[in-house]
């Protein structure tokens, strides 16, 4: 996104997302219906992948460790409520 001033700018204006991520970047967080639809979304992908498109067992145990991680991570993230938000 910082390579490149245009997909920034069209990022950052996106009327579905860029609510999402000015509230991000400034620190605010990120919804607690958007944390839950991430977390949810994550787990079902790598859960099929891992019980039916791969066979190699190394493969499906990165897999659930990427899921921890980025787990962890989304829900070290401040919660944003509509209260904090700047008008």
């Amino acid at each position: 996104m910082k390579s490149s001033d245009r997909l920034y700018n069209w990022m950052m204006t996106n009327r579905i997302f860029g609510k999402y991520l000015n509230n991000y970047i400034e620190g605010r967080g990120i919804p607690i219906q958007v944390k839950i639809s991430v977390l949810t979304l994550l787990w079902l992908m790598i859960g099929y992948a891992t019980l039916f498109i791969f066979e190699i067992m190394i493969v499906r145990i990165l897999l659930l460790v990427i899921a921890v991680a980025t787990t962890f991570y989304l829900v070290s993230i401040k919660t944003f409520k509509k209260t904090d938000e700047i008008h």
